[in-house]
Order: C-alpha cells, then structure tokens, then sequence
C-alpha cells in the first residue's frame, strides 16, 4: 500500500501563521531580514519580509488535561514559540477522521512576555492539575546556520546555557490540593484515580497498577470501567484490565455501546486479541459500520484486518461506500485486504449509487491497484469483469482501472499483465485507446516536454 504522507498541518490559519508578541524585535532579526531582502545574504525572506510577528519556532505542542483551570481549557493545544516569546492556544475541532486547529484568542495570546529571553520550549500537565511552563531562558535562539557570518560574531550563542526558569501557570483563587503519594498507596486504594479528572493522576495509577500486576483488584476494575462517570476513566479501566491480560468479552460488550465514542472506538482496537474466540464480539464490532461517529468507522477499517477473511467483507464495502473519500478512511480499508479486494471491488461495482458517487474513482483505483500489486488470478479476472459493468457515462474512470492494473501488474512482474491484452473485451479496447492516445500525446510537439514524457 501506498501511504499518503503522515504529516499534517491542521493549523486552520496554516504555517507561519501571524502571533502578537509583545517583546521588542531583537535588532540581529531586524538586520538579518534586510540582507535577505537585499539579497546580500541568502535565506527565506519570511513574513512577507518582516522580521517578527509570525510563528518562528514552534514547540512543546501540549493539550491541557488537567483539572485545575476552568471546563473550557480542557482539550485545548497550547504551543510555545521561542523566537516570539509567546504561549499560543488552538482548540481542536473535529474534521472527517481528523482535526482542524483554530486560533482561540483574538490578536492577543495565552500568555506573553516583554522579556526576550523567555523561551517557552515544553509544557507539563502537572499533578497539581495546574500547566507548568519550561522556559530554557536563553538569550539568542536561532540555528547558527540561519545566521550570516557577520551577524553571528556579534552574538553569544550560548548565553543563557546555565539557566532555566520554570512556571506554574494557574488561575485565580487557585489552592493547592492534597497530592498523595500515589506509589505509597496500596493497590485497592489506586483504582478510583482511573477516573480522576486530573490526567496525571490516570496515567500514574494504571502505569502503577501494571507494573504491580495485582490481579486481586480486577473485580473493582471492571466495575469501574462499567460505571465510572468520567469516560477517561472508564476507558482506562478497560486498558488496565488489558494490561494486566484480564479483559474480557464481558468488559468490552457494554464498552462498545457506551455512550461516548472515543469509548466506543477504543473498545473496538482492544477486542483484536478476542475476535477469534467470540461470535458476539465479532457481531457486535461489525454492527459498528453504521455508527454515527467517523472515528469508531476508522478504528473498525483496522480491525475487521483481523477477521476471517470471508467475514470482513460486508463490513469493508460499507465502509467504503460510506467513507470512501477520506484518503485516511480509504488506507484503513486496503490494509484490512490481504486477501479478497477482488470480491469488495465486484460489489462496489455492482452499487449503481456508489459509482456515481464521488468517492467511486479513488476508491476504485487504489483497489485495483492493490490488486495489481498483489497479483492474484482470482481478483485480476474480478477486474475484467468489473470493466463490462461500468456504464458508459463512466468510460475515464473505466480507462484509469485499466492504466493501474497494467502499472501495477508491470511493476509486480506478472504474467497476469497479459492477460488484458489478450481479453476479448472490454479492457483490450480501453488500453488499446489508452495507447493510441499516448502515441499521439507524445508525437505532439505543442504539448509541454513533461506530458509528452509522461505520455
């Protein structure tokens, strides 16, 4: 499978996106831009040839998940930048299978200094459920290969090396709670700190109870992950049963019904080990094709990977047919098709509204090209077949079925390749077209050099 690339912005107002620091510009950056926009020196000219007010070194993406600030901050981004002297804020939103972050405070910033010296660098969701701040507290942060020669020699780079400052940043009226020393507690006693609101106390008890693998304490577990009113906690229940390889079917039955769909979802990921002997269990996950929430679909994409292969069918071909234009969506699908995309690629053909959908050319595609790869008799001949089924109006999309399954089949080597010259119909007529108007691309001297290569 080919992987669309797993790095993503989900920055709505995209890279280099304006902040509102409120420190002086320090005069090397103000010069630094001048000899870029000279052209005396080289280097991005950046911000549109501003040397300040637009992010510069973004660091120690954190989400809040403590339980100290208002119900508002929790979930939200917070994110240093070391060359602005700020902590910015983005709330994430919800977009298909994944996120959009957006500005929170306008033209202002969570937090900013005067003093160019602090760098915020990294945040820490502490256990006093207030964000604590790292400030590495450095005079000059910049890479020293961003910096002309003659600037450099007038900067200490190192100063400030010796130094840091730390901060807890919390709201007013705020007072201290009573921390117990939670590894000093006995193993009955950590089990309700599953579903405590302050993050840090969640992951400190399971990590705890894991590495003590007190099985005696599964039964106040499980009823925890049945009625904790906290979904964190509930699911935490769930991966500390896990962890301790007591989870059963019984736990994860109600879980995938649970309310809340980030339970739902993980519910799903941690039944895999448990598919093969529960029928309910596969019943259930499978039901979950037309659920109302696009992560639980995603999360089903992977694991019906782990069913008998006649058995993940129906569910893939929903999901395709329901989700298909997410390219993320799409990926989960074909890498639960070791075996058998010949059979989901027959009826989504056969599902007259899917192929006059939009998701119909990627998802058919990239199926066929999965095909091709793979190599295997059975699907290549599902794919001629499929060819007579596509209706005329859609004759480009049965060309580009025909291109990939050659491609493909060509770059895995096979013999099966010519087996589309050889057919007697439909998929010989397109390549031949195919062909012909390649030959006549690349013969035309008007066309760009590219495309006749490509051609």
């Amino acid at each position: 499978l080919s992987a669309p690339g797993p790095r993503v912005s989900i920055a709505a107002d995209g890279p280099q996106a304006e902040v509102f620091r409120i420190s002086p510009v320090e005069p090397w950056r103000i010069v630094r831009t001048r000899l870029r926009v000279s052209g005396k020196v080289p280097g991005l000219v950046e911000g549109g040839g501003r040397p300040a007010g637009y992010f510069t070194g973004a660091t120690g993406a954190t989400l809040y998940r403590g339980d100290a600030w208002p119900a508002e901050y929790r979930g939200q981004a917070f994110i240093g930048d070391v060359g602005s002297n700020i902590v910015h804020r983005k709330v994430l939103k919800p977009q298909g299978v994944g996120l959009v972050a957006e500005r929170v405070d306008d033209r202002v910033e969570f937090l900013a200094s005067t003093d160019t010296w602090f760098r915020p660098a990294q945040f820490v969701n502490a256990p006093d459920g207030c964000l604590h701040v790292i400030d590495v507290c450095r005079e000059t942060i910049e890479h020293p290969a961003s910096l002309p020669p003659m600037i450099k020699k007038h900067l200490d780079l190192t100063s400030g090396r010796d130094r840091g400052r730390l901060y807890r940043v919390r709201p007013e009226g705020y007072q201290q709670p009573n921390i117990p020393s939670l590894a000093e507690l006995k193993s009955a006693e950590l089990v309700p700190y599953l579903a405590h609101r302050n993050a840090w106390h969640r992951i400190t008890a399971q990590r705890l109870l894991w590495e003590r693998t007190d099985r005696s304490v599964a039964p106040a577990i499980a009823a925890l992950a049945r009625e904790a009113k906290l979904p964190e906690g509930r699911l935490h229940a769930l991966c500390t049963l896990a962890g301790l390889g007591l989870l059963g079917s019984g736990n994860l039955l109600p879980a995938l019904a649970d309310e809340n769909p980030g339970v739902r979802r993980n519910a799903v990921r941690l039944s895999e080990p448990l598919l093969a002997d529960s029928v309910e269990l596969r019943q259930k996950i499978a039901a979950l094709a037309s659920d109302d929430d696009p992560l639980v679909r995603y999360q089903l994409a992977f694991t019906l990977g782990e069913f008998a292969v006649d058995s993940r069918f129906d569910g893939l071909v929903r999901l395709l047919a329901r989700d298909g234009s997410d390219r993320w969506v799409r990926l989960a699908c074909l890498s639960s098709l070791s075996e058998g995309a010949g059979d989901v690629l027959t009826r989504l053909v056969d599902d007259g509204v899917f192929l006059k959908g939009p998701a119909a050319g990627p998802v058919l595609t990239e199926l066929t090209q999965l095909i091709g790869t793979q190599a295997r008799p059975g699907d290549v001949s599902a794919v001629l077949t499929a060819l007579e089924k596509i209706p005329a109006e859609s004759k480009g999309l049965a060309g580009q079925l025909v291109a990939t399954l050659s491609e493909a089949l060509g770059k895995a080597n096979s013999p099966l390749r010519d087996r589309i010259t050889a057919d007697a119909g439909r998929a010989k007529e397109l390549l031949g077209e195919l062909l012909q108007n390649a030959r006549t691309v690349a013969a035309d001297p008007t066309r760009p050099e590219l495309e006749r290569a490509e051609a």
